[in-house]
């Protein structure tokens, strides 16, 4: 395939496509599904209903380029999406183009195992975490990254006096006649606190917040 000038983005249109759609109908999908400008120097990839035929449209400066390929054995790897675009880099199309599965390419070597990280977060109330690389894997085009999958336990309240405070904390919230529990309450602002509780919503909220 032609080299493609730097910055040029590359879009997977998901769902099924008809094939038998020329210049004119892949145009007018990239306008209406995906609210993009088909003359707009960015590429874009479709896929039929059985798997095995790929059409790519791109505007190349002089006029449109509509490229197709069809494999005799096998599937391009597409996205569960049903509609919306899928970002690729050039590389993952380069795969895809061959019929490689772009989503996890296979490496000829493995990385040699990570040790646990560790950091601290506060050093006044000096909370130590540690870290354990389990698995890698290639990222997710669908996620925002990062993403947290799950977890467990509810975030301390900050300045609560580290695992130590955070633990007698624990306690007098679990005890409406302890001495400390009004005041803890107003401090947080409810009347009870499940140290079980995880919201995995509001994590990735969180998460959403930091610029990568």
């Amino acid at each position: 395939m032609i080299g493609l000038p730097a910055n040029t983005r590359v879009w997977l249109v998901a769902g099924q496509t008809d094939m038998r759609r020329g210049f004119d109908g892949l145009a007018a999908m990239v306008q209406t599904a995906l609210a993009e400008n088909p003359f707009s120097g960015h590429v874009f990839v479709f896929r039929g209903r059985r798997g095995d035929i790929i059409k790519v449209l791109w505007f190349d400066g002089q006029g449109l380029c509509l490229y197709a390929k069809r494999l005799e054995r096998g599937r391009f790897v597409w996205p569960q999406a049903e509609s919306g675009a899928i970002s690729l880099t050039p590389a993952q199309l380069s795969m895809l183009l061959e019929g490689i599965d772009w989503r996890m390419p296979q490496r000829t070597w493995q990385p040699e195992a990570v040790r646990p990280l560790s950091y601290v977060y506060d050093f006044g109330d000096y909370w130590d975490h540690r870290i354990t690389i389990e698995k890698t894997q290639a990222a997710d085009t669908l996620l925002t990254l990062p993403f947290c999958i799950g977890g467990a336990g509810a975030t301390p309240p900050e300045d609560c006096g580290g695992a130590p405070g955070y633990a007698e904390f624990v306690r007098a919230m679990a005890d409406p006649t302890d001495s400390e529990h009004a005041h803890l309450a107003e401090w947080i602002g409810v009347d009870s606190w499940d140290p079980k509780a995880f919201d995995s919503t509001e994590a990735n909220d969180r998460l959403a917040e930091i610029k990568l």
